[in-house]
């Protein structure tokens, strides 16, 4: 007997399941690489300061989320608007950067589809981001929107790599 699971309480499970996924898989991976560098007596600085435990989308995308890239932002993008005054045109051009080099990866490894796919994730969360630094979003942090917000993040993600693993397969089949 297998037990059935149809309409959105299926969603639901693979979203969490694909969340999760995600997760682990990125923290194993950032993980694993502290480990090899470690053995050859590097300490790098954290690829990740631990997401899952953001309380707002501005704090996973800001102080936890892929430091090495945020880091190169902010001096690139952010400081620079930040010291003439305009610090939501520096969040806009942050995000800005980020979609455009997003979509280059993902256009000359898959296609002009999967580009726009990864742009138009990037567009959004720059744009909630903006949103709530305007004050014209206000959101409260409570566990249920954490696990929204990562639920949300980490979907797309897996979307987007299932995706392209479905690309791949298609393109070698």
């Amino acid at each position: 007997i297998q037990p059935r699971l149809d309409g959105a309480g299926r969603l639901a499970l693979r979203w969490g399941a694909g969340a999760v996924f995600c997760y682990c898989l990125v923290d194993s991976v950032s993980a694993l690489l502290q480990l090899l560098y470690r053995l050859f007596g590097v300490r790098p600085p954290i690829f990740h300061d631990h997401p899952i435990l953001s309380r707002s989308i501005q704090e996973f995308w800001g102080e936890r989320w892929n430091l090495a890239v945020h880091a190169w932002l902010e001096q690139h993008c952010f400081r620079p608007m930040a010291r003439r005054r305009r610090p939501i045109a520096g969040i806009v051009l942050a995000f800005i950067a980020s979609t455009f080099i997003h979509v280059w990866i993902t256009l000359i490894t898959l296609d002009v589809w999967m580009a726009l796919l990864m742009g138009s994730f990037f567009i959004v969360q720059g744009a909630l981001v903006l949103a709530i630094a305007m004050g014209l979003l206000a959101l409260s942090w409570g566990p249920a929107e954490i696990t929204l917000l990562l639920s949300a993040v980490a979907g797309g993600v897996a979307f987007f790599l299932g995706l392209m693993v479905l690309q791949a397969t298609l393109a070698f089949w």
